[in-house]
């Protein structure tokens, strides 16, 4: 495991700290590195006194950033108070061939070849 640098090194501006520990995944830490994190921790919690905006240092974020047309519509929609489209479940449907092809097998293999196709759609 590697060493954690001393306490106070680095700062929440420093741009190089990159925390990647995934506590709920990472495996093999023994009792006494669980209690010694849990102990710098509680250090850290200590020490640290909020202000009134401690992310000031930050650039503001661009909410904007991944907002994409379909997104801006939606939430014009929803700003304007309108109802969502309903989905089409045309395309779900398994209809049998037509009342006038009952007998005839090319018209039951295509709806069983839809069938198959619409199976599919539901698997991906």
């Amino acid at each position: 495991m590697q060493a954690l640098p001393a306490a106070g090194t680095t700062s929440s501006s420093d741009p190089g700290v990159l925390v990647d520990a995934l506590p709920y995944i990472d495996t093999g830490y023994d009792e006494a590195a669980r209690q010694a994190a849990i102990a710098m921790i509680e250090d850290e919690c200590r020490r640290f006194r909020p202000t009134k905006n401690y992310l000031a240092h930050l650039p503001t974020p661009k909410y904007d950033a991944f907002m994409t047309e379909v997104m801006k519509n939606e939430y014009e929609r929803i700003q304007n108070g309108q109802p969502m489209d309903l989905l089409n479940m045309k395309r779900y449907e398994l209809p049998g061939p037509p009342a006038g092809k009952q007998t005839d097998i090319t018209a039951w293999q295509d709806a069983v070849d839809n069938s198959k196709a619409q199976l599919e759609h539901l698997d991906v």
